[in-house]
């Protein structure tokens, strides 16, 4: 019964060891980000835009979001340290890209990022 009771808390004791080395070690992180969409100039309608998040250093897009007007997204990210930014494009061809985040770091989890009304790219 003792051989029982032992063998049963080394698994208990390896199992949350695996656990905890992922929470610390890597993993996904949440990340939030708000933000509005300037609406063009004597618009009828909203355009319909994608939300990119994009790792700064390899320009690739991480994950994207259907958007219109004000949004409100959450993304998840490789608990690692790195650049991000925000691309918008829309419909009617209008641009829009945030600075560049720190995220995926300790202090940046569930981090509320505020894009505010993000800036147009000038062609």
């Amino acid at each position: 019964m003792k051989k029982l009771s032992n063998a049963l808390t080394a698994c208990l004791v390896a199992s949350t060891s695996v656990l905890t080395g992922c929470a610390v070690m890597g993993g996904d992180m949440p990340v939030r980000v708000i933000g509005a969409v300037p609406a063009p100039p004597r618009a009828q309608l909203k355009p319909i835009c994608r939300l990119d998040l994009v790792q700064a250093d390899t320009g690739k897009t991480r994950s994207n979001r259907q958007v219109t007007g004000e949004f409100s997204e959450s993304f998840v990210i490789e608990a690692r340290a790195k650049s991000y930014y925000f691309v918008v494009t829309c419909d009617n061809g209008r641009e829009f890209r945030s600075e560049e985040y720190k995220l995926g770091s300790r202090g940046s989890f569930n981090k509320l990022i505020d894009l505010g009304a993000i800036d147009e790219v000038q062609p």
